[in-house]
């Protein structure tokens, strides 16, 4: 049996850009992924799009499974063999419990790396102007624990109710630094600041909060000790939150960048692939919007059948490989990867790339690009010349399930064609409690590319509730079938053409 290995990895404070390029690795390696309540699905899809999730988080006291129990699951499954991803919020070594998990897996002689994460107490600061250093105002820093130490059994969590302030904490000590950054500490606010006043920070020292810090619905508030707590009350301030106590927190005045871009607070939902909807939410991520991925459906290699490895194998003999999208260029190569260790046999292949995106994906991967047809479809690609003369050739088309057959079915008299399946698309049905959040929430914008993402986006409702979600929204689609299909369901509902 082949040895298991854990990687405990940070996945930063939400935002997907914010995610570590070692982190990306270990999730696209793994086997099983164990994730906590912050993280991004469309994440874990893209990145981790065949391992098995399981989600083991936490919320105040409320907890899917207990500390020990998550840790004795590490072992279990290392132990089996496989490459599992405990992956974090944050940073796992800053009030992540990483190190009592990997002092669990080095106790019982499991393999494992710690992946750091950008923690929360740096980036959800910056991200609301507040800078933790500044010559004028503070010479150092304290990170803390804004709870209670748990293993005291003293003060339980009870909902809705304030709490002490910690025990566990040098309170007098920490009165003395000049910034003060507090996780978790939101139920404790009232109660913390009126420590560090009692040990000698003054009433008016400036403080900010911030929730969902480094997300389009980022909200912060600013305020002092002595009015920080009714302000966070009457704001409705709850967790996720970090409190910055010290001067350094009314400079967020003069230097909030990211409350300031242009989409900031509006909430836009997106549609298609799950591949598709990250690099659109990068583009609204960039002006300050919350994006709400709602991904249709998800791409999946297809099996590798004996006749595609028999025609893999025989590559060369081919006149001409066809790639109708980038994905074709990726699921082709990794089938030939595992046939082939290098491009010779392609050396005497020409190859053809539909649109630019495909072209780049192809040069990507030190491939050539013989012909890119002016018409970016399957029928611009037969009307070109170079398959309309009278020789006869052999074309392999890498495609999806779906694919369009124009080309082939131009062309299957005069050549030899091989097109076949390499990959294809699989609905996602939402989870029930997702489809609740999104009728209580108030959507901005709801962005549709085709007919089968608005049905696969009803799917999920009861008729009249999905039409309702749509009918209090902007709806944006491209072209004139999705358009079509939205006024076919519901005549009332207004759309316009997506222009981001």
């Amino acid at each position: 049996m082949k040895k298991g290995k854990v990687y405990i990895v940070g996945a930063g404070p939400g935002n997907p850009d914010l995610l570590t390029l070692r982190a990306i690795n270990c999730l696209k390696k793994a086997d099983i992924v164990l994730h906590d309540r912050l993280i991004s699905k469309d994440v874990l899809s893209l990145y981790a799009p065949h391992a098995k999730l399981k989600y083991v988080g936490k919320k105040a006291s409320f907890h899917t499974l207990e500390q020990d129990e998550i840790e004795n699951l590490l072992v279990k499954l290392a132990k089996k063999g496989h490459r599992v991803v405990r992956l974090k919020g944050g940073d796992p070594f800053i009030f992540g419990r990483g190190a009592e998990e990997a002092e669990k897996l080095a106790k019982n002689g499991i393999s494992f790396e710690i992946v750091p994460g950008i923690s929360s107490a740096l980036a959800v600061p910056l991200y609301a102007g507040v800078p933790l250093t500044h010559r004028k105002h503070t010479a150092g820093i304290a990170i803390v624990t804004g709870h209670e130490n748990p293993t005291k059994g003293k003060n339980p969590y009870q909902r809705g109710k304030e709490r002490e302030a910690s025990s566990w904490v040098n309170w007098k000590a920490l009165a003395q630094l000049g910034t003060v950054v507090f996780l978790m500490g939101i139920g404790n606010l009232r109660s913390n600041m009126k420590m560090l006043k009692k040990h000698g920070k003054k009433g008016a020292t400036p403080v900010s909060v911030i929730r969902w810090g480094s997300l389009g619905k980022q909200k912060s508030i600013r305020g002092t000790i002595d009015t920080i707590a009714d302000i966070a009350n009457k704001k409705e301030m709850k967790a996720p939150a970090v409190v910055v106590v010290g001067g350094v927190a009314a400079l967020s005045t003069k230097i909030n960048w990211f409350e300031k871009l242009p989409l900031f607070g509006k909430t836009y939902l997106i549609t298609r692939s799950v591949e598709s909807n990250l690099e659109m939410a990068a583009k609204l991520y960039e002006k300050g919007a919350h994006v709400i991925s709602w991904p249709s459906f998800i791409y999946k290699e297809t099996r590798t059948t004996t006749k595609i490895k028999t025609q893999l194998k025989k590559i060369k003999n081919y006149d001409w490989l066809i790639f109708t999208s980038p994905r074709s260029v990726h699921y082709f190569l990794k089938k030939y990867s595992k046939i082939h260790a290098d491009y010779r046999p392609l050396m005497n292949v020409k190859m053809a790339a539909i649109g630019k995106e495909t072209a780049a994906a192809l040069k990507e991967k030190n491939l050539w690009v013989d012909l890119i047809p002016v018409k970016k479809s399957s029928e611009g690609l037969a009307e070109e010349g170079a398959f309309r003369k009278k020789k006869t050739l052999n074309i392999f088309i890498p495609q999806a399930e779906d694919a369009r057959q124009e080309f082939y079915l131009t062309h299957r008299l005069r050549h030899k064609i091989f097109a076949t399946t390499f990959y294809k698309k699989v609905r996602i049905k939402q989870e029930s409690h997702d489809v609740e959040k999104i009728q209580e929430k108030k959507i901005d914008y709801i962005l549709f590319y085709s007919p089968s993402a608005v049905h696969s986006f009803l799917n999920n409702f009861r008729r009249r509730e999905g039409v309702e979600v749509l009918k209090n929204a902007h709806v944006m689609v491209k072209g004139r079938t999705t358009k079509k299909a939205l006024k076919t369901i519901e005549p009332s509902i207004k759309t316009s053409p997506i222009v981001i």
